[in-house]
């Protein structure tokens, strides 16, 4: 299995199902370059995944004690409130 470390994303959704694009650089549309891959998934996968991943960061920040800081500007940007998570 191969590891890319990744500082942006991209998710798209349609009716066929969630796309995630992830790369080392800001998305422009090819994803066929080298460090950037896209996930296609079915609604239900993307919509388990999410809940997965809410849970494990959830434990993560009671189990270590360590709260997952985001920077508010970032928040701010993406529409995000606090009590979404």
């Amino acid at each position: 299995m191969s590891e890319l470390s990744t500082a942006h994303y991209s998710i798209r959704t349609s009716s066929s199902g969630v796309a995630i694009s992830f790369g080392t650089e800001p998305a422009s549309g090819d994803t066929q370059r080298q460090g950037h891959f896209e996930v296609k998934l079915s609604h239900q996968t993307a919509k388990t995944l999410a809940m997965e991943l809410r849970r494990q960061l959830k434990r993560y920040e009671r189990d270590g004690k360590a709260e997952i800081v985001i920077p508010p500007q970032l928040m701010e940007e993406m529409g995000l409130a606090p009590q979404d998570w």
